[in-house]
Order: structure tokens, then C-alpha cells, then sequence
């Protein structure tokens, strides 16, 4: 479960920081806001997201709970895949360019 817990908590920070400024814990953008296509989110469009997933099904394979890590696991991708397609509801229309990335960069939450 180390490993898992350690990529994730990896990705999620590459995330946070190619953010920056822009980061919301919310689905729609800060008003100022530019559109982040650098750093973590040349490689995936929710990169923190996928770091959770990865953070939680690795902490609870540490304690030696297969079924648990994949139900949590499944459960949070679940939860994280609709928060990225409600986000990409307020991006699209938000930057121009935005349904170009994302021909481009996969959504990827794991």
C-alpha cells in the first residue's frame, strides 16, 4: 500500500502546485483564473483527483484489506469521475481552447 500511497500523495501535489493560484475546491473556476495546460495537466486534465484515488486505495491496502482498498477505491473514482465532468461543465464554455485540450490530454482519473 506504500507505494500506492506515495504515488498518489505524489500526483496530488504535482497537481495542487501546477495550479497554483487557479486551485478551488469547488467545480467552477476562480473568475481570474487562466486555463492550466502545463506541468501536472499536460499528462492528465484532473491529475489531483487521480492522486486521491491512487492515496486512498494504497492507504487502505496497508492494512492488508483488498476488498476494502478496492471498494474505497472504486467508490472515490466513482465520486471523482462525476466531479470532473461537472467541472469540465463550467471549463468548456469558461476557455476557448478547453475542448481542444481535451482532444488532446485524457481526463484520466485513474
Amino acid at each position: 500500500g506504500a507505494p500506492l500511497l506515495a504515488a498518489g500523495v505524489a500526483m496530488a501535489v504535482w497537481g495542487v502546485r501546477s495550479l497554483g493560484r487557479s486551485l478551488t475546491p469547488g467545480t467552477e473556476p476562480l473568475p481570474d483564473a487562466p486555463l492550466v495546460t502545463s506541468g501536472a495537466y499536460a499528462h492528465a486534465r484532473h491529475p489531483i483527483y487521480s492522486g486521491i484515488v491512487l492515496l486512498l486505495a494504497g492507504y487502505t491496502l496497508g492494512w492488508s484489506n483488498w476488498t476494502l482498498a478496492a471498494v474505497v477505491g472504486l467508490v472515490a473514482w466513482g465520486f471523482f469521475n462525476q466531479k470532473a465532468k461537472a467541472e469540465e461543465r463550467w471549463l468548456l464554455p469558461r476557455y476557448p481552447l478547453y475542448e481542444e485540450y481535451m482532444r488532446r490530454v485524457p481526463r484520466r482519473v485513474l
